[in-house]
Order: structure tokens, then C-alpha cells, then sequence
């Protein structure tokens, strides 16, 4: 039979709970992304030792692609502000989040692009490995732009034709 009467506070909790509304929540993350991403532009001019180690991660990890890292970070910040903004759009950062990742693993930049491209060519040859990341990084340009594969290569084809005429 179950006990009767009132709960009893469990006493031995160190920590006290902590109850944050959503849009306090929201604030903290637009603000961290967005010191994160301010502190990936500044680890580029490389002056102090916490910018130069910072740079240093950048690069060890990303390779040459760690010049993207600040803009994803800024779109994932925007992703969580309160702000009205083009960029909030979730499409906008899946499809330069695909892009950066196919960029990183197509040219086998830093541990994270070494990283994935071993794991698709354990899986598959070299050639569809190339091909697997060419078009997910098509996918990723369709998705950004919330456009179709067609009016890609129409304007594409146009341009093409453009420069053909000079």
C-alpha cells in the first residue's frame, strides 16, 4: 500500500533546480553563438594566445573551411534570436551546414574532413565518395537558396551562354 500523507523534500540534492523561461533560454544561446562566432573572426588576425589557439583549433579541425565556421556560427545564432531576420530561416543554416560539410569532406580538410571522407570510402570507392559529396553539396546549395535543381541549371546555362558571347 502506498504511504499517505505529505512527500518528503529530498535533502540530499546539492544542486538547486533551476527553472528558465524558453525565451530566457533563447537569449543565452543567440548570445553564446554569437561571442563564439565574433571570437572565430578575431582567432583569424591571431593577436594573444587565446585568439592563436583558438585559430590553431580552426584549422587543425577544419582545414582551410575553418573561414566558414564564423558565418555557421552567426546563422546558428540567428536561429535562435528574437530578432526577425531572413537568416533565421531554418533552411538557410541545414543548407550551409551541408555545404560546409561537403566543402570539408570533398577537399579532406583538416581531422573532421578526414575524418568523414574515410568513413564514406570505407563504404564505397574513391570515385562515388567525390560523387556522393559533389551532389550533397548541390543539395546543400538547393537548400539554402530554397530553390530547384532546375532553376540552377538555367541560370547556370545562361551564364554559360553570357560568357560564351564575350
Amino acid at each position: 500500500m502506498a504511504k499517505r500523507g505529505r512527500k518528503r523534500k529530498n535533502s540530499n540534492r546539492i544542486i538547486p533546480k533551476l527553472k528558465l523561461k524558453a525565451t530566457t533560454v533563447q537569449s543565452i544561446f543567440f548570445i553564446f553563438f554569437l561571442i563564439l562566432s565574433i571570437l572565430s573572426i578575431f582567432s583569424f588576425l591571431q593577436i594573444g594566445p587565446v585568439p592563436t589557439r583558438y585559430n590553431y583549433l580552426l584549422t587543425k579541425f577544419f582545414g582551410f573551411t575553418s573561414i566558414m565556421v564564423p558565418f555557421l556560427l552567426l546563422l546558428l545564432s540567428f536561429l535562435f534570436a528574437k530578432l526577425r531576420s531572413p537568416l533565421k530561416e531554418p533552411n538557410i543554416i541545414l543548407g550551409f551546414l551541408i555545404m560546409f560539410i561537403s566543402i570539408l569532406s570533398l577537399f579532406k580538410q583538416g581531422l573532421v574532413g578526414r575524418f568523414l571522407w574515410l568513413q564514406i570510402l570505407s563504404l564505397f570507392t574513391e570515385i562515388p565518395s567525390y560523387l556522393i559529396f559533389f551532389f550533397s553539396f548541390i543539395v546543400g546549395f538547393v537548400v539554402l537558396f530554397d530553390t530547384s535543381v532546375v532553376q540552377i541549371v538555367k541560370f547556370f546555362i545562361s551564364t554559360f551562354n553570357l560568357i560564351k558571347k564575350y
